[in-house]
């Protein structure tokens, strides 16, 4: 076995080899020769780690201990739930979000994948992408609108990591996929908003970050913009909520109470992904809301969309 700690500069100091492990593996082996590398399977169905392995010398035996790498965990291309309805998606290759996109030529709002895991750059993702509002490149994380079959979005935790719905439609995009996205660089988010009488507003805030599970998803924004109210400044700072999984400050469970996942506080000002119910809901009834804005009048449309902060596109 080399000595790790003191092999010469002069030697061949490091080479990054990634190799990829099933969580599924028994986990006693905790140990991996090189030689052995080639033949570790996959279970499709389960998450995959990425290792980071640090070689030694060309040709020098040796193995890794498991539990001392580096590791990054991505959801195989199997688990995304987001449908891209009837409309198949545009394949691209290697753009990492919409903005990428448009700056190298993409012009007509619609459905594409991308590949926004910078740990792995092969797990593709269908988006929509929206190239028109305020400069386009805009990867759309989730739309509400009045369609003849309504997206039921009072789901379990599973269901809002890995995201539901049709992206030409309603739709959340997944929190393992919005978090990849808004690890790449800085990112920005805008909120559509239109009422039932038509009226539109928006809100946007100069900075976007979704964190990843081990802090349950928090949410970081920055300075507000746009003319609908600072409604998400009391979210900033909250892990996100489901029926199954209360992350609030409330002493019930926000998410049972407004029937929808969110990063609801002690309860919430904004609520995006609560029932879709008309006009004639009423005041008090769990609806989608915007409470700045429109008070307890319900809203017709949402969409909230991101984009790095670099490079905009005017």
């Amino acid at each position: 076995m080399a000595d790790w700690g003191k092999l010469s500069a002069s030697l061949f100091v490091m080479v990054a080899a990634v190799a990829v492990v099933s969580h599924a593996e028994d986990p006693a082996i905790t140990n991996i020769k090189i030689g052995d590398l080639a033949s570790l399977s996959i279970n499709s169905e389960s998450q995959v780690t990425v290792l980071l392995l640090v070689m030694g010398p060309t040709g020098q035996e040796g193995s890794f201990n498991i539990s001392q790498m580096i590791n990054v965990t991505c959801p195989v291309p199997g688990d995304q739930q987001v449908d891209d309805a009837t409309e198949s998606p545009v394949k691209t290759s290697g753009f990492r979000n919409c903005q990428e996109m448009q700056t190298s030529g993409y012009n007509v709002s619609g459905t594409y994948t991308i590949h926004p895991y910078v740990c792995c750059p092969n797990i593709s993702v269908s988006v929509y992408c929206d190239f028109q509002s305020d400069g386009g490149g805009w990867t759309v994380i989730q739309r509400r609108d009045q369609y003849p079959q309504q997206e039921d979005f009072f789901l379990p935790w599973k269901d809002y990591v890995t995201g539901f719905g049709k992206v030409t439609q309603e739709f959340w995009l997944g929190l393992e996929h919005i978090h990849a996205l808004t690890s790449q660089e800085p990112y920005e988010v805008r909120f559509d908003l239109e009422d039932f009488d038509g009226v539109t507003g928006w809100a946007k805030y100069d900075h976007f970050e979704v964190s990843g599970k081990d802090l349950h998803y928090r949410l970081n924004l920055g300075e507000y913009s746009g003319d609908v109210g600072n409604g998400m400044k009391y979210h900033n700072g909250m892990s996100f909520s489901t029926k199954d999984r209360d992350n609030d400050n409330s002493t019930e469970n926000c998410a049972v109470q407004w029937k929808g996942g969110w990063w609801y506080n002690s309860c919430q000002h904004v609520s995006l992904n609560g029932p879709y119910v008309g006009p004639e809901r009423s005041p008090g009834a769990e609806a989608i809301l915007w409470f700045p804005w429109r008070f307890f009048s319900v809203l017709k449309k949402t969409e909230i969309k991101v984009r790095p902060v670099a490079r905009q596109l005017h």
